[in-house]
């Protein structure tokens, strides 16, 4: 019943779907222009990513379920919400701009602000050096590269470890030991 009250044209725009096959020409640009460098690549998980967005007031009363004389307004999104992954997708699309927004900020010091979570990271797999690089094909479009976060060059390494860390600490919010309410922290540490 939500989702047919949805009005599909009017969701924002929904990034997830063409992500790794993005991620595999950015990959092979880099290749091409630092024939010789490592590409480092991480992953982070939200905890319980759908039960920390709040729905607005109007996509809220939409998603309200009534069983007998009970009603149970929706106040977080839901799964199989058709909205939903559009409105998740504008989160987490502030939460990578704000990662790279760090990576270019040449006043941002991870040793004197990072997250929290920082000192849980553990240091990169990396491919033995006596394993030889290919080369990389010439791809059929254009892509601008950026040297910042991805090949491990200059102080990438550690800059782009803690980014992504950092920006999901900033935008959700952190825990504190005297918590009231009891909750688990947004970032997944067994994904980590």
């Amino acid at each position: 019943m939500v989702n047919g009250r949805a009005k599909r044209e009017n969701l924002p725009s929904l990034s997830y779907g063409g992500c790794f096959s993005r991620m595999l020409y950015y990959i092979s640009s880099l290749h091409l222009q630092h024939p010789k460098l490592e590409i480092l690549l991480g992953k982070l998980d939200f905890k319980a990513a759908y039960r920390r967005v709040s729905l607005h007031r109007g996509m809220a009363e939409k998603c309200t379920i009534m069983f007998k004389e009970f009603t149970l307004s929706s106040v977080r999104l839901t799964f199989g919400g058709s909205p939903c992954p559009h409105e998740f997708c504008i989160f987490s699309e502030i939460c990578a701009d704000l990662a790279n927004d760090l990576l270019h900020c040449l006043n941002w010091d991870p040793e004197s602000l990072a997250s929290p979570h920082s000192t849980n990271l553990k240091e990169p797999t990396v491919l033995d050096d006596s394993i030889p690089f290919a080369a990389a094909k010439p791809l059929d479009i254009f892509i601008l590269v950026d040297d910042q976060g991805e090949p491990n060059c200059g102080n990438n390494k550690s800059r782009a470890l803690q980014a992504m860390l950092l920006a999901l600490h900033t935008l959700c919010q952190p825990l504190d030991r005297n918590e009231p309410i009891l909750r688990d922290d947004c970032l997944s540490l067994e994904k980590l």
